[in-house]
């Protein structure tokens, strides 16, 4: 399956409700499923996003880098997550890695995050979607942080 093109915030459409995203891999014999799920704003759909979770055995808490408020928000995500999918694995994921100059969540704002959520945070991880750093990186950016 060719990569998705990278659509810029003047092309974007915002989410209407829930968007979906759904790709098996492979890793040795075993199948993994990745669901990525865009709630387009939690609180629109918050009474469903409970079924989401439920089966979840890993979630990626993704905030842009240049948005504290999308960081901000990140302790309520948790608290569903540890609610409704209290054994899943838990991943803090930066984007917008490549707006180096206007990055607004430092590194300590990361790692304070993840003291304050009693080490639920598994790794941290820094990426652009628009350039494809860290995308496909295995490593954690935890050693970096």
């Amino acid at each position: 399956m060719p990569p998705t093109p990278f659509v810029t915030a003047t092309d974007r459409k915002s989410t209407l409700g829930l968007d979906h995203y759904e790709k098996v891999y492979r890793t040795g014999d075993k199948e993994v499923k990745l669901q990525l799920w865009d709630t387009g704003g939690m609180e629109r759909v918050a009474s469903i996003t409970s079924s989401y979770y439920k089966f979840a055995e890993a979630a990626i808490l993704v905030f842009a880098l240049d948005n504290p408020d999308s960081f901000n928000i990140l302790s309520q995500h948790l608290l569903d997550i540890v609610t409704y999918a209290e054994n899943a694995k838990i991943f803090l994921c930066g984007n917008k890695y490549d707006l180096k100059s206007q990055i607004q969540v430092t590194d300590a704002d990361m790692e304070n995050f993840c003291e304050q959520c009693h080490n639920l945070i598994s790794g941290i991880y820094k990426t652009s979607c628009k350039t494809g750093v860290g995308v496909n990186q295995r490593t954690l950016v935890c050693a970096e942080v």
